[in-house]
């Protein structure tokens, strides 16, 4: 643990005796450029607006795909491992212990080695697998934040007046934040399913009918997610488009102060301003 972060300890100690200038800081790797990322992510967009039906998911697919789902099989594979090995080797390693236990000492010696080099391995990869997963979606977070302020800067006066300040703002701040909380579990979809069934095989050679049983069971609760699934993605909706509606106000609200400001129309407004909050009580 110490050497995952000693790397930070020079900043650290700069910081505390000087305090940080700008030349200070690392630099920023080149595979997490903005001007790079963003020239990959606009060059793929231009190719797929020119066809029938465009979409932004194609996109990311193409360029990070294979760095998903190849991270994916990984983790599916250490998954299975774990969930099939682990208890099979707990189980006969507590049955040694049992009278007239037919596994010897070296074998009850080799299924602790097996459950402490799970134990180990297990959660290395975990923590290598949500650290590769969170630097891709950082990638696509910077790309289409990139891609987001190119198109900004083109819109036309008739686009600005559709589109606010405050919309541009939510999307690059909120909406493609969501990526990197997404990619983390975007893989346990697929994974999820082949756990499951590799693990109702392995319980159904052990316990036979009722494993099947407990996981119908499972299986049966799964639409009943998926409705609650569908009513949160409903209510979060809303609650985007509330926070679009605030961010459009305040950003207006602001807008008009500041042409206030400018020329100097606060003694205008002041007397109105005073009659209202009368009439409004």
């Amino acid at each position: 643990m110490m050497e995952s972060v000693s790397y930070t300890f020079d900043i650290f100690k700069k910081g505390y005796k000087n305090g940080l200038q700008e030349e200070d800081l690392y630099d920023v790797f080149s595979q997490y450029k903005s001007s790079k990322l963003g020239d990959t992510f606009e060059d793929e967009w231009n190719q797929e607006i020119l066809k029938p039906k465009p979409a932004l998911t194609k996109v990311i697919v193409r360029k990070f795909g294979k760095t998903i789902i190849g991270w994916g099989f990984l983790k599916m594979a250490i998954r299975v491992i774990y969930m099939v090995s682990k208890p099979l080797a707990i189980g006969k390693l507590v049955s040694y212990f049992s009278p007239g236990s037919t596994v010897t000492l070296e074998d009850a010696y080799r299924y602790a080695l097996v459950i402490t080099i799970i134990l180990i391995v297990q959660p290395l990869f975990n923590h290598t697998y949500y650290i590769r997963m969170m630097e891709t979606a950082q990638r696509i977070r910077i790309g289409l934040c990139s891609l987001v302020y190119r198109k900004s800067l083109r819109l036309n006066t008739s686009s600005l007046i559709e589109i606010s300040n405050g919309r541009i703002v939510t999307i690059i701040t909120k909406d493609v934040m969501l990526f990197e909380s997404m990619l983390q579990f975007v893989n346990e979809v697929w994974i999820g399913t082949i756990q499951v069934i590799v693990m109702t095989y392995v319980m159904y050679l052990q316990i036979g009918v009722p494993a099947i049983i407990g996981i119908g069971f499972l299986v049966v609760l799964t639409p009943l997610q998926g409705i609650v699934a569908k009513y949160t993605m409903k209510t979060k909706l809303k609650t985007l488009a509330r926070s679009d509606e605030r961010i459009r106000l305040i950003q207006e609200i602001l807008s008009t102060i500041q042409i206030i400001k400018i020329y100097t129309w606060e003694n205008y407004f002041n007397p109105n301003n005073k009659n209202l909050h009368m009439k409004i009580g």
